[in-house]
């Protein structure tokens, strides 16, 4: 189909090359497949009969692989060596377009990916600031609780003791009430009280004369523990003052007795 522009000049028409009779395209020879050999050749093993018939399938199998590539790249060398000046600035064209498109759209992709990691960010920065708050808000309740049940602690220990104190002395003062409404219940309760007391000050007494007793005995025991071991000193210094003194006075006297010898030997010796 012809294309002619607005200004009168024509551009070189991009007719297909099937159409036109000057060139043809090649045509596409089928390739030959070479039958497989299915002569069964003598094996020693199963094993190497299945080696064989694998070995022959994956080189049949690369024989028509070959065979299909070597004619398409003839048929694509065939249609560019057809193709026209005008076919190949046109497809150039085409091809610079296609790019630009290409371009295009991996910058917006690129630009969309960008816009929502931003946004993906501004939500995850937003998520955190309000988990903050949140847990902020949360500990200030918490300490605002804390607070409150402590004011009301001191607020109402005092209170509820003063009203069991004021509870106790109402039971009392009722108990006493019910009990001297006659004066036969008067004089029972003053003797109860009596004998309570002469109960108490007996005890007390019992407690005095234990205590005397007990505090009397080991003054006692020390005592004579003292006594006892002043006597036992005593006696074992006097002892030991006598054994010294006998042992001097025997010492003193072999002393004696030697001087004497002594002097009785010079005695002799000398010339009268």
């Amino acid at each position: 189909m012809a294309t002619t522009s607005n200004s009168g000049t024509s551009t070189p028409s991009t007719t297909s090359p099937r159409t036109t009779g000057a060139s043809k395209p090649a045509t596409r020879k089928p390739a030959a497949r070479k039958p497989a050999s299915r002569t069964r050749k003598p094996a020693t093993t199963s094993a190497r009969s299945t080696s064989g018939r694998s070995t022959s399938a994956r080189s049949t199998s690369a024989r028509s692989t070959s065979a299909r590539s070597t004619s398409a790249s003839a048929s694509a060398r065939a249609t560019t060596a057809s193709r026209t000046p005008s076919q190949r600035t046109a497809a150039s064209a085409r091809g610079q377009k296609a790019a630009a498109t290409r371009k295009r759209n991996a910058a917006a992709r690129s630009a969309g990916s960008t816009r929502a990691s931003a946004k993906r960010t501004v939500r995850s920065a937003e998520t955190t600031a309000q988990a903050a708050g949140n847990a902020t808000a949360a500990e200030s309740r918490v300490l605002l609780t804390q607070a409150q049940a402590i004011a009301e602690r001191a607020v109402l220990v005092p209170v509820g003791a003063s009203l069991i104190a004021r509870d106790n002395l109402v039971s009392t003062i009722k108990v006493v009430q019910t009990k001297v409404q006659t004066r036969t219940s008067v004089e029972r309760e003053l003797k109860r009280y009596e004998r309570r007391g002469a109960t108490a000050r007996n005890r007390f007494e019992r407690q005095v004369r234990r205590t005397r007793t007990k505090f009397e005995r080991e003054l006692r025991q020390r005592r004579n523990a003292v006594e006892r071991t002043v006597k036992q000193n005593r006696r074992r210094f006097e002892r030991e003052v006598r054994s010294v003194r006998k042992d001097f006075e025997k010492q003193s006297d072999a002393v004696t007795t030697r001087v004497a010898t002594l002097v009785a030997d010079a005695t002799e010796r000398l010339p009268v």
